[in-house]
């Protein structure tokens, strides 16, 4: 009793001595944590460089009483068809007559009956436009075709003109830069990549999946995993560069990835995102101006976000297919054209994980049944597979709970490695590693490795100089911290457990201080930049934690601002003489097109698309 009593004692006095301290400046000090913010109005992380204590990597379970509160099964998804497949695209790529379909129709394939033609989609060379693809001019069927292109429309017409069937296909046609593998040591990448998805996530949405690869799989589930950035952008360029996001603005034109490196060895090359409106090199910057890899999605993607087809599929669905499918389907045509080649793939599904929290449990079949074919078939016999996710769900209810909070700082990511690696040192590594602190920066030293093990000529690829990076091939030290693993004190898991953490009152003047502090903050940010914003107001104080530090009194604030009714997290830290924030504040419910009037070297950096509410020309833009 006498303890409470002491520290009941100790927060009321910090609260008087802070509220002396504060009222003695007409404003707060506002801190500039990076001398360059003001130049590029964003915030480098502030690292702590005194936490040197050993990491206790939060442990908890996917269904506790917080998780099953938000857990929902969530109804199949159903693509409805209007007529038959008529066309199909057959394992060695050729488009080719569905003669079953055709019977049905009592019509004989290439007939003046029903005439069918297609058109290949190609990507345009970069003009400056957002419409990166063009189609070709339409050619007759009469028998199978083989296209020069991955990517097709094809259409099929009665003898009136009226088109009775159309659809999209997208397979790999082989390159001919790519080499076979030279030596039994070679190993390829393919990575699997689900936005918004955390570990814990994933063992709810994907049951089968998980125990498919924990039971006929060589795989190794690493539980450590801590994201380096708030949403895809940085954690992917993390992966993909082994580097923090440079300043805006974002050309990529001078960038080394990982995909130049694998194409200098001789490898074949894939970059396969869907939903071209958030693609995160379009939204984050002005795109990637020249084709990254040899087999490039966003062509396919871009052209059935512009299609009829589109317009009248299903949701989540292209005519008869999941979108979902199609995307695994493209990816499995990859792995089959190159299979006695080395490879490097990256894909990054986004349409049933990036908006909502269950809705990913209907792919769990489709993934499962992706992974089991390509193993049967030996398509993964030459190449390391990862399965990851770039962070948790951070956006809505779910994210404002500690649980929500937690997740998203965890993604999931496996690794499955080729059936004779059992008794290897890399698997024995990445066992010892799996309950150790993981960034996203590890991950790409750890693919540098991979790339490594393929034999080259002449090669300029340099590679990343961050040198808080460790492969997941070799031993990571358990007495790891943050801060020795690059990952900003804001999103450490160490620092952000449970075990580290108590509620504090929002009634106290503390928590207070500290949404005005932050929000004094926002406001200055964004008076510096533009006038096309409105100037934000407390609405509400919704949570208020204490977080544990050696140094420093510590908050953690949830509020909610007006007129825009956005719903913010800010962690201030309260010293002696200076009141400040650890990290950027965060928006963590959903904003549909508020920042629409501002221009695009503004719309591109986080801070201003997801603060600024706009006085006028408000859109519909959502969140990425």
């Amino acid at each position: 009793m006498m303890k409470k009593f002491q520290i009941l004692f100790v927060v009321i006095a910090l609260s008087i001595y802070f509220l002396v301290l504060i009222f003695q400046s007409a404003e707060y000090k506002i801190k500039q944590i990076d001398n360059t913010s003001s130049k590029n109005f964003q915030r480098t992380l502030n690292i702590n460089s005194n936490d040197t204590d050993i990491c206790k990597i939060p442990k908890y379970s996917p269904f506790n009483s917080e998780a099953r509160k938000f857990y929902k099964k969530m109804p199949d998804i159903t693509c409805s068809h209007h007529s038959y497949n008529l066309l199909y695209i057959d394992n060695e790529g050729n488009l080719s007559f569905n003669n079953i379909n055709w019977k049905k129709l009592n019509v004989t394939p290439g007939s003046s009956s029903v005439t069918c033609e297609y058109s290949e989609i190609y990507r345009r060379k970069y003009s400056g436009t957002i419409i990166e693809f063009e189609m070709q001019p339409f050619v007759k069927m009469y028998s199978k075709v083989k296209p020069s292109s991955d990517f097709l429309f094809a259409k099929c017409s009665n003898y009136a003109g009226s088109v009775i069937y159309a659809d999209y296909f997208a397979f790999t046609q082989r390159n001919p830069g790519p080499r076979n593998y030279k030596n039994d040591q070679e190993v390829g990448l393919i990575i699997i990549g689900l936005d918004s998805m955390s570990r814990l996530n994933f063992l709810r949405q994907f049951p089968r999946t998980y125990r498919f690869m924990r039971n006929y799989l060589l795989t190794v589930e690493m539980k450590g995993v801590n994201k380096v950035g708030v949403n895809t952008f940085p954690n992917v360029m993390a992966m993909l560069t082994g580097l923090p996001v440079p300043p805006p603005p974002h050309n990529f034109k001078n960038m080394q990835f990982l995909w130049d490196g694998f194409q200098e060895r001789g490898a074949a090359t894939m970059y396969a995102e869907d939903m071209p409106q958030i693609n995160m090199f379009n939204l984050h910057g002005d795109g990637l101006l020249r084709k990254p890899t040899h087999h490039y999605a966003y062509t396919f993607w871009q052209a059935v976000e512009y299609s009829l087809t589109q317009h009248y599929s299903s949701k989540y669905c292209l005519g008869s297919k999941t979108k979902f499918s199609i995307h695994l389907n493209y990816i499995k045509s990859f792995l089959q054209t190159y299979k006695d080649c080395p490879k490097f793939l990256f894909s990054l599904h986004n349409e049933l994980t990036h908006d909502t929290l269950n809705l990913a449990s209907n792919a769990d079949d489709e993934l499962k049944d992706f992974l089991k074919t390509s193993y049967d078939a030996g398509l993964l016999d030459r190449s390391i597979v990862v399965l990851l996710g770039d962070h948790g769900h951070r956006i809505d209810s779910y994210r404002m709970t500690e649980m929500g909070r937690m997740e998203d700082l965890m993604p999931f990511t496996f690794f499955i490695l080729p059936r004779n690696y059992r008794n290897t040192d890399w698997y024995k590594t990445l066992t010892v590693n799996s309950n150790r602190l993981v960034s996203t920066y590890d991950l790409y030293k750890t693919f540098e490795n991979i790339m490594f093990t393929l034999e080259k000529n002449v090669s300029t690829y340099e590679g990343s100089s961050f040198r808080k990076s460790s492969s997941l091939f070799y031993p990571v030290s358990a007495r790891r911290s943050c801060y020795s693993a690059g990952i900003p004190e804001q999103y450490c898991i160490c620092s952000n457990s449970y075990e580290m953490m108590s509620a504090f009152e929002t009634s106290n003047p503390l928590s207070m201080h500290a949404v005005k502090y932050a929000l004094l903050e926002m406001n200055l940010q964004i008076k510096q930049a533009t006038d096309l914003c409105a100037e934000l107001f407390i609405d509400s104080i919704i949570k208020s934690t204490h977080i544990f530090n050696k140094a420093r009194f510590r908050l953690l604030v949830l509020f909610s601002t007006k007129p825009s009714r956005g719903i913010f997290e800010a962690t201030v830290d309260f010293s002696t003489d200076d009141v400040q924030l650890v990290g950027d504040v965060l928006r963590i419910n959903r904003y549909h097109g508020e920042s629409d009037c501002l221009p695009h070297d503004l719309q591109i950096i986080e801070f201003f698309k997801t603060t600024c509410y706009c006085m006028t020309g408000r859109g519909t833009n959502v969140v990425n």
